[in-house]
């Protein structure tokens, strides 16, 4: 019997061949452990040889064994490759003196987290839309159909946190149709013209935008009205995003102020702005392209503060089953992992795939999923959102209850 109601975890484990390397021509060993140390302000370039095909990443470790830097990760058929580090974090800061480890490694996996919830599932829900993380690893879920937000704790078990309960419920149509959550535990739900502001305990506070009435390209002092923002992001600098594919548009405001008083920037057309995205939690803005074109990629924008920059777009992905170049379509989740990679949600045909942002490029790495409804075999019938927990290790990964499209009435299994 179909299970109803269910959210998946799965936990991805970098599993292959790690070593370390150092300064100049390497051939990967397991017991290869050189250092590579850094003084100044040198670039250091590695050069890596007997590689074999497939996914990989190349990482730099501090002496603590933290993760600094992904490097470069991507498919490849090449048996040597030159990686250029430029000393410097994931977040562009120049890292300090010390010992450094430079770790190959090879066939990035997806495996079932049975620990979270009750064998790797949540319950009770209609049909999830999207969900997202807050600073405490706590999960938001928004159940589009029933109105409601729930939160979990990063274990699965409920957050009451709600007026005793974990369930945050809409006080009417129209429902949300995108949210998040910012540093401080503020929620932000998008509907109709508006997005709401609520405190960590449900309760509104304001909203931002409002319809933008005689006003769409923001050129007069009125500027910061928006027309139905189907999804939303955040970044570190106190700045919303909020798209509306029907519209072609994408617009930032300063999510302190209220209404239109926060307006900063409004991005029309270029990039064709659709409804499922992330941030890198800076200035970067990834978006699916919209529905007008088949939502057949990913697009990169830069904010600039007072204006947005679109840069490119990838439409291609590694088919790891097929074992060739496939093209993205009908991509419905995006998520920024922290460390250059982009998991993406394709709705149909059924597709969780990575790729990777080098700052100058996209890079395919791989791909996973099949159409079912057997989550250990990363099956899926209608998978819908995503989101990656900043520290690289979970996917959370939310399949909806409707229809598969609207030449295809099956019904995807709400998990």
């Amino acid at each position: 019997m179909r299970k109803q109601g269910m959210v998946m975890v799965l936990f991805f484990a970098l599993i292959g061949c790690c070593v370390s390397a150092s300064y100049g021509e390497v051939n990967f060993s397991v017991e290869g452990r050189n250092t590579a140390s850094v003084a100044g302000n040198e670039m250091l370039v590695f050069r890596l040889g007997n590689l074999v095909a497939g996914d990989f990443a190349v990482k730099v470790y501090d002496s603590s064994g933290n993760c600094v830097r992904t490097l470069i990760e991507k498919y490849s058929t090449d048996t040597q490759l030159e990686v250029v580090w430029n000393l410097r974090d994931t977040y562009r800061r120049t890292v300090q003196k010390g010992n450094y480890q430079v770790r190959y490694v090879a066939g990035l996996r997806l495996v079932l987290d049975k620990s979270f919830g009750k064998d790797g599932v949540l319950t009770g829900f209609s049909s999830p839309k999207q969900l997202c993380l807050d600073s405490q690893g706590n999960i938001y879920v928004l159940d589009f159909k029933a109105g409601a937000i729930f939160k979990f704790k990063p274990d699965g078990s409920p957050a009451n946190d709600f007026n005793g309960t974990n369930k945050f419920a809409a006080p009417s149509a129209p429902y949300w149709q995108a949210i998040a959550v910012d540093e401080e535990g503020k929620i932000y739900g998008a509907a109709g013209h508006e997005i709401y502001v609520y405190d960590g305990r449900g309760t509104k506070m304001y909203y931002i935008g409002g319809f933008f009435g005689d006003d769409p390209e923001w050129k007069t002092p009125n500027r910061g009205g928006f027309a139905y923002p189907s999804w939303i992001g955040l970044n570190a600098d106190f700045h919303i995003y909020a798209s509306s594919p029907g519209y072609t548009r994408m617009a930032a405001w300063d999510r302190r102020k209220p209404m239109k008083e926060g307006g900063l920037w409004m991005h029309a057309g270029a990039g064709c702005p659709g409804d499922a995205g992330d941030t890198d939690g800076n200035n970067i803005i990834y978006l699916a392209t919209a529905y007008y074109t088949n939502k057949s990629g990913i697009a990169k924008f830069i904010d600039k503060g007072n204006t947005c920059e679109f840069v490119k777009t990838i439409n291609t992905y590694y088919d790891k089953t097929q074992k060739n170049i496939g093209y993205m379509a009908d991509i419905n989740g995006v998520s920024f992992d922290g460390a250059g990679g982009i998991w993406v949600v394709e709705r149909a045909p059924v597709k969780i795939i990575k790729i990777f942002n080098t700052g100058f490029r996209f890079l395919p790495v791989t791909s996973f999923g099949l159409p079912g409804n057997d989550a250990e075999k990363i099956e899926f019938i209608t998978p819908r959102g995503i989101t990656a927990s900043r520290d690289g290790r979970y996917l959370f990964i939310v399949e909806d209850g409707d229809p598969i499209s609207a030449t295809n009435s099956t019904t995807g299994l709400a998990r």
